[in-house]
């Protein structure tokens, strides 16, 4: 997987994923918390089951809709030194997850990725734990820093993630070694020249007090 500039968008399949999440929760939901009102007023049946299909209807064209606004706005970047992401409709993210801050990286699949073959992308940073499973996400989608879903190659993706996490920490040690050196380097210098130039001043003194 190379690093690129170009913002990547998800794949196609992702789409139909959240369009049958939505689904499956417009056709569960009314059912198991309506069917206590369908007891109660049975002598309705047939109007609550009308106004049933027209809930489940309607959910189902918001759910649509909102699964092609939310995939044409999700783009992701893999660059040289951070993940970048942008989602969102009314309420726009940008999150940027440089390598160095990055500690794990996991994988989940809910029944339908699995129908489909797609994976999640979880990339988790100090501070984040997984929770439970978001609707269109994944599980810890909501802890977790970033998230990529429709990925069909996760293997690749973690261990390329990965790989770029240990050298990005590994050079960032490095570096702060050196540069700790450099600076502990250039104050003993100056402390040096600091104190030559008081041991040129105490003599220059004593030489003029001995004439």
């Amino acid at each position: 997987m190379p690093i690129s500039d170009q913002w990547l968008r998800l794949n196609p399949s992702v789409r139909a994923c959240w369009v049958i999440k939505g689904f499956f929760a417009s056709l569960i939901m009314p059912l198991i918390f309506g069917s206590v009102f369908f007891i109660e007023f049975i002598d309705f049946g047939m109007l609550l089951l009308l106004f049933y299909l027209i809930f489940i209807l309607i959910i189902n064209v918001i759910v649509i809709l909102w699964a092609v606004m939310f995939y044409n706005r999700y783009t992701y970047q893999i660059g040289e030194k951070s993940i970048n992401i942008k989602r969102g409709i009314l309420w726009k993210k940008d999150v940027t997850i440089p390598y160095e801050r990055i500690q794990h990286v996991s994988t989940t699949r809910g029944p339908i990725e699995q129908l489909l073959g797609l994976h999640i992308i979880n990339i988790f940073t100090a501070g984040t734990a997984s929770v439970g499973a978001g609707f269109g996400g994944s599980a810890g989608m909501f802890a977790a820093e970033g998230y990529i879903p429709g990925i069909t190659n996760p293997e690749e993706m973690k261990t390329f993630i990965m790989d770029r996490v240990k050298e990005s920490k590994s050079g960032s040690g490095l570096g702060d070694k050196i540069e700790k050196s450099e600076k502990k380097s250039m104050r003993t210098k100056t402390m040096d020249t600091e104190i030559l130039d008081e041991l040129k001043k105490i003599r220059m003194i004593l030489e003029k007090s001995s004439k």
